[in-house]
């Protein structure tokens, strides 16, 4: 019975009035009031009763979600401390093997074990760095960081922590915070996208000085003709009509600046 409820009440499409018409027994006459007021108060009941058990379930599924992240972070600090042992076993290892080989000639194999081990020191490095990543994550210090960077015009360095914090992000897969924690990275990072957009198309609507682009060339002679050297002997009209000119020009200039 409790589950045909639940499915019942799980109908995106529920009418509340259909469901009494359909639960109550028809009514035609007045006789029958005493049996229509006793199954609408056991419907009560029983609706009572099934919310009250859904409230608990609701409540132990939380309670169940709030210990698995306890849980989840004690074994990411179980895992970080077996990480920094295994990687210290494994500098020791590869100190003995330095050790061992520099008394003879080292062969491939030698080289190549260990290369092996840097490199599997190298890798548990760089886990144990997501995993202390992934303990401090803070969305308020990542959403200060990026944006400061922005305003400051660090877009690549931005965007280097938000590809970063994406990649810690895995560490949840999951669980419940993975979506939480990629909703927040995706959120952060249209709100960086839509700063990037505001601040060029700020720099590229900028007009230049009206006026000024003119004046300029106007003042220089065109590319496609040589520039003839005035004579020392132009006539005095000539003269005057070059005095006016430039006169006219700094006129103007003195307006515009």
């Amino acid at each position: 019975m409790s589950s045909e409820i639940i499915s019942k009440f799980s109908d995106p499409e529920l009418v509340p009035h259909v469901l009494l018409d359909t639960t109550l027994p028809k009514y035609k006459s007045t006789e029958q009031l005493p049996e229509l007021q006793s199954s609408a108060s056991q419907l009560l009941s029983q609706l009572d009763t099934y919310s009250q058990d859904i409230t608990y379930q609701l409540e132990t599924v939380l309670s169940e979600l709030v210990r698995a992240k306890s849980r989840l972070n004690y074994e990411i600090d179980l895992l970080k401390s077996d990480l920094s042992a295994l990687s210290n076993t494994t500098s020791i290892e590869a100190r003995t093997q330095i050790e061992a080989a520099s008394g003879s000639a080292r062969t491939a194999k030698v080289i190549s074990r260990l290369e092996k081990l840097d490199t599997v020191k190298r890798n548990m490095q760089k886990t144990q760095q997501i995993f202390t990543e992934a303990k401090n994550f803070d969305e308020s210090k990542i959403t200060s960081t990026v944006l400061s960077l922005v305003e400051s015009g660090d877009i690549e360095a931005a965007l280097a922590k938000l590809d970063s914090a994406s990649e810690i992000c895995l560490v949840w897969k999951g669980t419940a915070l993975y979506t939480q924690r990629t909703k927040f990275i995706a959120g952060l990072r249209k709100r960086v996208d839509a700063i990037i957009a505001e601040k060029h198309r700020t720099s590229t609507s900028t007009p230049p000085p009206s006026g000024l682009s003119q004046l300029q060339s106007q003042s220089q002679p065109s590319t496609g003709t040589t520039p003839q050297p005035r004579s020392s002997t132009a006539s005095p009209v000539s003269s005057t009509t070059a005095d006016s000119y430039y006169s006219l020009i700094g006129q103007f200039q003195k307006k515009i600046f």
